[in-house]
């Protein structure tokens, strides 16, 4: 059981249609035998003290002479010489891994830290835990926010009443004396909701204040970390739909999981009388938001042609998922469009549609019913048009702040709505 205050609801589901590319993502594998600029480890206390380091010797891989160790240095062949310091705070911390389904995470530790004289389950004054950070939230990144998760089968101990201004007082932890290097492992059977997430995590070693009678352990040794992410579960982008509006096509989708960073990409085709769309031609990008799932774009120059729009998200330059959908050509009609924007100042758009080519005329007249302008007098072609109003009259004269009509004829149709001038 992870002990974080509230879950993010991360839950990756496969659309039912669509592209997909797989994050193809190879187990994560840190042994210590040289240096990795992907593990760092730092101290957690301003100015305070941080032991982690590449220990010689005492290690599990073969062929190997190094682990990750957190304590003093120690060539000697007993691996319980040295003393820890005080009032230590210190973290090793891995790469940010996309987990899958089946997720685990797996090392070999030993180690040597002090607990109470009398030893009982809640007697740790030092001690080592795992936890966690969702990489793909912004907030947790820059407010360094992290988590406890338990191992499978649990922690042996507890910071206890011993442990004196110890930042994780009463947390579970390791602590005592394990001679010898024990497998721990860590998987999705604690936290499945972890696929499809970006994770990090970290190895925290914590301790206190001298307390009489105690002596200081050597320390922490970690050894042959692997983060293996399991099938790793694709980004979702899902209901993908296209409708025409007054405005023009609106796009809307919904996607899961999406971190800071990442981009949809809008692209448009023409489809052809085999429903098969053309060339791609991009439209817009829009940034996605770990915090947001549902998404829209209005495209404002589409016809009443067929097309075909392409929703792509790109992380970190990769395409990861694709998903297309088609809109219908639509047979030309009589209508007038509400103005875009209303109310507006001084500027705004009117857009009509003619059901075939035919002379049209569109006019401005105040609430009063007086004429202001005339917009179109001309023949024009079945299909939409738009044409832009500055809020000025037949004179090119700034008309004042108010209602106004625009009214649309076109053979026997006519059509009136309303607009307002805010200045």
């Amino acid at each position: 059981m992870a002990r974080d205050a509230a879950r993010t609801p991360h839950v990756a589901v496969l659309p039912s249609s669509g592209w997909f590319e797989l994050d193809v993502t190879l187990i994560q594998f840190q042994n210590a035998e040289k240096e990795d600029p992907l593990w760092t480890h730092r101290s957690l206390r301003p100015f305070g003290v941080d032991e982690w380091h590449r220990q010689l010797i005492h290690n599990v891989t073969p062929i190997g002479k190094y682990s990750w160790k957190a304590g003093p240095d120690n060539l000697e062949t007993n691996p319980r010489l040295g003393e820890t310091a005080y009032e230590q705070d210190a973290v090793l911390e891995g790469p940010a891994v996309r987990l899958g389904e089946g997720w685990e995470l797996r090392f070999w530790h030993r180690f040597y830290l002090r607990t109470a004289p009398a030893f009982t389950d809640r007697s740790a004054i030092d001690g080592a835990v795992i936890q966690w950070q969702d990489a793909g939230n912004p907030k947790h990144v820059k407010d360094d926010r992290w988590f406890l998760i338990d191992p499978v089968g649990g922690y042996n101990n507890q910071l206890g009443a011993y442990a004196f201004f110890n930042p994780l007082q009463w947390w579970p932890c390791w602590s005592g004396e394990q001679d010898f290097f024990g497998r721990v492992r860590v998987d999705s059977s604690i936290r499945p909701d972890f696929a499809g997430r970006l994770i990090r995590f970290r190895f925290r070693l914590v301790t206190s204040v001298p307390v009489d009678r105690t002596e200081r352990g050597a320390g922490w040794y970690v050894d042959d970390i692997e983060i293996d992410p399991g099938t790793v579960v694709p980004v979702t982008l899902e209901a993908l739909q296209a409708e025409r509006t007054d405005a023009g096509i609106t796009i809307a989708w919904r996607a899961g999981d999406a971190d800071e960073g990442d981009l949809f990409h809008v692209d448009r085709a023409l489809v052809d009388a085999q429903r098969q769309p053309g060339a791609f031609e991009h439209r817009v990008t829009i940034a996605a938001s770990h915090d947001v799932e549902a998404y829209a774009w209005t495209d404002t120059d589409g016809e009443a042609r067929a097309y075909a729009y392409r929703v792509r998200l790109v992380s970190n330059g990769v395409e990861r998922v694709s998903r297309q959908v088609l809109v219908e050509a639509v047979a030309p009609r009589f209508a007038l469009h509400a103005n875009r924007p209303n109310p507006f100042n001084p500027r705004t758009t009117i857009a009509f549609e003619l059901r075939q080519e035919q002379r049209a005329r569109l006019d401005i007249y105040d609430v009063s019913g007086r004429h202001v302008s005339t917009l179109v007098n001309r023949r024009l072609e079945p299909g939409p048009h738009r044409v832009n109003w500055n809020g000025e009259d037949e004179s090119g004269r700034a008309v004042a702040s108010g209602v106004y009509l625009y009214r649309l004829q076109a053979g026997a149709h006519i059509a009136t709505r309303r607009m307002l001038l805010l200045r």
